[in-house]
């Protein structure tokens, strides 16, 4: 009956009905516990249900009876459903144990080296990512994350990191061959097709959506490929805008660059860069004549066969970026970003009992030693203020990691205040109503966070960096109107910090006027912004100064 019962739920798992296979292989482990093969499909079935934590309770049950020879992926997928679950200084732990079980899996190790980098151990990621790099079979997407953790570290200068993005398209670009003429479209609408992993509830989205909902079906036609590995309410939304969807998860990237060809596309936009599952590699195919990389990504995608990366004048100041980017720089006016404010974000709220509280929603990966040792000063310097963090990444061990750092920078350890990640977004944003001032992060700003900081009335203190990477906050603040929070360096970090917490009713009237600032900004104007990026789409296909 066990037997049966797993055949049917594999049989289900292959026609793709993975929910109902769920149950079938629920009835061969509850019949028959201890064999590790139903365990592990049981597991299988869990996670594509997005059930981590119990994918991984049936991981470990199949791995306490099975053979030594299926320890290694057993192991793996269980790393692997502790990461999803939240869990990642433990998953770390079982892809150390996968390795010394198969040294030579790369995909271990890429998943080991990720574990640490969102623990916040960024050198040490970049060490073993590194390593990676070096190996003649080292995939595209393990070539991308060293890149992008690159962009974490604040000691990397500005050109150390644009080299290893260069490196990477020197590399994957060297054996793909263009597939597109450089073609202007003809009497028809134009073709914009976006590419991009994050189609669906994704901090990408709340920037695109009202972009698709504005573009003008008189004049453009939107495709969407999606890499997407699950669909969800946002994915359904976005695939009603679109004129065209393609999901491409399981296409590989010629397919995927031949795909685009035959669809003619007249402007193919990429927006992700380097991050997570990301289908670079099908640019550099040059599938369309005219690509561009926009919004998912702070830099250069490195490669040549990008002609465009749009941006602005703040955070990309002419004169000051250019020798950073393989791409033209085409900057919008007056911001690069259009943001919708969440429908469901509560009311702002400003009465809160006690002295200042600064806070920081970041990840914890983007807070480094240089971050904290100006927090501390801020701290020092005002006295009685708290420092409230949160998001993923804080589990207990990071917090007192975190907390000795302050210490040892003479702040009182208990004025650290840690709040875990909640998953529902209206609680989350809640959450900023016990925060009088933000403190942004750097050399990698925040984006999502500052917009969804001052739309909860908290200002953001950003200290404004070299590349875009560092200037992004300060491109959302301008735009609120807002550029006195913009410090220029580490000293004007720390007085403008000082003083805002001084001024208490000041405060209090900023809070109480930013959600009114940014309703009147040009970066909440959907429909002003399609716009102008639409004319800028039209002026990219007709200009000649694009990459060869």
């Amino acid at each position: 009956m066990a037997s049966y019962s797993n055949s049917l739920g594999l049989a289900l798992w292959f026609l793709g009905r993975p929910a109902e296979a769920l149950g079938a292989f629920a009835r061969a482990v509850e019949i028959d516990p201890d064999d590790p093969d139903y365990q592990r499909h049981w597991g299988d079935a869990l996670t594509e249900c997005r059930r981590h934590a119990e994918a991984a309770a049936a991981y470990r049950v199949a791995l306490a009876h099975s053979r030594m020879e299926s320890r290694a992926p057993l192991l793996a997928r269980l790393a692997a459903a502790l990461a999803n679950d939240g869990r990642v200084r433990e998953s770390s732990r079982y892809w150390v144990k996968a390795l010394a079980l198969d040294g030579r899996s790369l995909l271990y190790a890429n998943n080991l080296a990720g574990s640490w980098f969102l623990q916040g151990q960024v050198s040490r990621s970049l060490r073993a990512y590194r390593e990676l790099v070096e190996c003649a079979d080292c995939p595209p997407q393990v070539h991308s994350n060293f890149a992008f953790a690159s962009l974490f570290h604040p000691a990397l200068s500005p050109e150390t990191v644009f080299l290893r993005h260069k490196g990477w398209a020197e590399r994957y670009e060297l054996n793909r061959k263009p597939l597109a003429s450089l073609r202007k479209p003809a009497r028809r609408r134009i073709r914009i097709g976006y590419c991009s992993p994050d189609l669906r509830n994704h901090s990408v989205s709340f920037f695109l959506r009202p972009i698709l909902a504005a573009h003008d079906r008189q004049r453009f036609e939107i495709y969407c490929y999606s890499n997407a590995m699950h669909r969800d309410a946002t994915t359904e939304e976005f695939g009603a805008m679109a004129d065209r969807w393609r999901d491409i998860g399981s296409m590989d990237d010629r397919a995927v660059a031949k795909a685009i060809r035959e669809d003619r596309i007249d402007l193919l936009v990429d927006l992700a860069g380097h991050t997570s599952g990301n289908r670079l590699p099908v640019f550099a195919y040059k599938p369309a004549p005219v690509q561009a990389t926009y919004l998912g990504y702070p830099a250069t995608t490195g490669l040549s066969r990008m002609d465009f990366r749009i941006t602005d004048g703040v955070a990309d100041p002419p004169g000051m970026t250019e020798e950073l980017h393989s791409e033209k720089l085409w900057r919008l006016a007056p911001c690069f970003l259009c943001y919708e404010p969440p429908a469901d974000a509560p009311p702002v709220r400003l009465e809160r009992d006690g002295g200042i509280r600064f806070g920081s929603f970041a990840m914890r990966l983007k807070i480094n030693r240089r971050v904290i040792r100006l927090w501390a000063e801020v701290l020092r310097q005002v006295a009685g203020a708290e420092l409230l963090l949160k998001g993923k990444g804080y589990d207990e061990v990071c917090q007192r990691q975190i907390r000795k750092m302050f210490a040892e920078r003479d702040v009182d350890p208990q004025r650290i205040v840690f709040r875990g990640f909640q998953a529902s977004r209206r609680e989350h944003l809640a959450a900023y109503g016990g925060v009088d001032i933000t403190l942004d992060t750097f050399p990698y700003n925040g984006t999502t966070t500052t917009c969804e900081a001052l739309w909860m009335g908290s200002p953001v203190l950003t200290l404004a960096g070299n590349s875009h990477v560092s200037r992004v906050s300060a491109s959302i603040l301008t735009q609120a109107g807002l550029s006195d929070w913009v410090a220029r360096d580490e000293e004007d970090f720390v007085r403008c910090a000082v003083e805002a917490a001084g001024d208490g009713a000041g405060l209090a009237r900023l809070r109480r006027s930013l959600r009114r600032r940014l309703k009147a900004s040009a970066l909440l104007d959907g429909a002003g912004f399609t716009r102008r990026l639409e004319d800028a789409y039209r002026a990219m296909i007709d200009s000649p100064d694009r990459n060869g």
